[in-house]
């Protein structure tokens, strides 16, 4: 998936008085060896109009990843000297931004999240590194855990970095704000040209100081140690476009909670489901429609109105306008219907259908049926075959197919 560059304009933010966002901003990021991705991105952040500074970051790492982090971003490099995370601080301050009871972030257990697996005693373990597949599954629901709590809490907004980790973990960390993502979260990326993102450099680059200072790497190509300025720096962040499969899942909770494995199947169901072919049958002389091979017992009034919307389906004849322009048709139909069904009753209250059937009849026909296979965990092809409003009919569509219903 290629970013789309960001424009100056944060149409997410809602700016107040000073120029920030009102609403409470988490970052996440799952880091590996180079934790500047956590500082850089927070500098990309505070640079965008308005300025966003988060009010609170969590990482997830491996444990090798948290001990770079305490030792790169907290501890300082003497003792007259700031550590990098409140030099940080301390340069977005001098900006005149309210660091101010934001960027919370420290070395514990809420702040930075260790990958973990089960060992061969199955006692869960801290990973220094993810290597297996099963590592990788388990990585997996960590990230999915930590996306959906933090998406779960209202008057809040995520912003998930993919710059940093193992390309799967980053991919990983992509389909779970997918999957989980509100229409405030973000999904971002930070470019940073070259040779700031040289792991060689020294001094590391974090982030684009007021000071300017000299950072010397080793070029390969001219085979010798250059010196650059901080000053040639450029950060940029873009916002990845996201497909936000949230609502697929908003009246099944039980599946929303489930590992990423299984919510991954679940969603490439769902969606199959509302695009995927409907093969559709039908047995006359039982009642008994199927849907995709699923059968349905059809009960009272549902058998002849599904028999003749069958019908007229059979022979190509396109859903009618509307559930008055059905009465006619329907009537012509149940009479010859009915001498083939002499068993069947169609007198209903007094009235014998085949004759006196109103619009009242065909809407409370048309929800039964949807009702039917709603009831069946068949929603989506009730909504496709039975629309709940404009024409009635099954549509002439070539993802609707006829197929022979499995024999009971």
């Amino acid at each position: 998936m290629k970013p789309r560059k960001k424009s100056n304009r944060n149409p997410a933010a809602e700016p107040t008085p000073s120029g920030l966002s009102e609403i409470t901003t988490h970052l996440l990021v799952v880091s590996g060896k180079r934790p500047a991705i956590l500082t850089s991105t927070i500098w990309a952040l505070a640079h965008e109009s308005p300025p966003v500074i988060p009010d609170r970051i969590t990482a997830i790492t491996t444990a090798v990843g948290r001990e770079v982090i305490c030792r790169e971003l907290f501890t300082p490099p003497a003792p007259d000297r700031p550590c990098v995370w409140d030099a940080l601080r301390a340069e977005l301050a001098a900006k005149k931004l309210p660091v101010a009871g934001r960027l919370v972030f420290g070395d514990t257990g809420n702040d930075i999240r260790i990958f973990t697996a089960p060992d061969a005693s199955d006692r869960s373990r801290e990973l220094d590194d993810l290597r297996l597949a099963a590592q990788y599954e388990e990585g997996a629901d960590l990230i999915l855990d930590t996306v959906r709590t933090l998406t779960e809490i209202d008057g809040t907004r995520l912003i998930a970095c993919v710059a940093g980790g193992r390309k799967p973990l980053v991919a990983l960390l992509a389909g779970a704000l997918e999957f989980v993502g509100r229409a405030q979260d973000r999904l971002v990326h930070v470019l940073i040209n070259e040779p700031f993102d040289n792991p060689t450099l020294r001094p590391p680059f974090y982030f684009k100081p007021l000071a300017v200072i000299e950072h010397r790497y080793f070029d390969v190509s001219a085979g010798a140690e250059r010196a650059i300025s901080s000053s040639a720096a450029q950060l940029e962040l873009v916002d990845v476009p996201l497909v936000r499969l949230r609502r697929l899942f908003a009246g099944e909770p039980h599946l929303y909670r489930s590992r990423y494995s299984v919510l991954a199947r679940a969603y490439s169901d769902r969606i199959s489901s509302l695009t995927g072919p409907i093969e559709l049958s039908f047995d006359d002389s039982r009642g008994v429609v199927g849907v995709n091979g699923q059968p349905l017992q059809l009960r009272g009034r549902e058998h002849p109105f599904f028999a003749f919307l069958y019908d007229r389906w059979q022979r190509g004849e396109a859903p009618l306008a509307s559930q008055k322009a059905v009465l006619e048709p329907l009537r012509r139909f149940l009479q010859p219907w009915q001498q083939q069904h002499p068993g069947y009753n169609l007198q209903r209250d007094g009235r014998e259908w085949s004759r006196d059937v109103s619009d009242g009849d065909v809407a409370k026909a048309l929800n039964s049926l949807r009702t039917r296979l709603r009831d069946a965990g068949l929603a989506i092809s009730a909504d496709r075959l039975f629309k709940p409003s404009g024409p009635v009919g099954i549509p002439l569509a070539a993802e609707i197919s006829s197929a022979p219903l499995a024999k009971q």
